[in-house]
């Protein structure tokens, strides 16, 4: 569903992201421990390349890695 559904648009519920973009993507996170590939999907794949390019996402990966504490 998500597959058909990103070939057409660029968000979940069209073309502004939105709370369900972002759950979706934190969602991401957990595929690889359960080996789950995304090379089946390639609209969710890009999808997912889309919403990490953002720069408010990239924001909120440098501002964790520098509050990441030093073991």
């Amino acid at each position: 569903m998500l597959e058909n559904k990103l070939k057409t648009e660029n968000y979940l519920l069209g073309e502004r992201f939105g709370v369900a973009d972002a759950y979706l993507y934190a969602e991401q996170g957990w595929l690889p421990r359960f080996d789950i590939l995304l090379a089946p999907w390639p609209a969710l794949h890009a999808y997912f390349q889309h919403i990490d390019a953002r720069p408010a996402v990239q924001a909120a990966y440098q501002a964790e890695d520098a509050a990441a504490p030093v073991l």
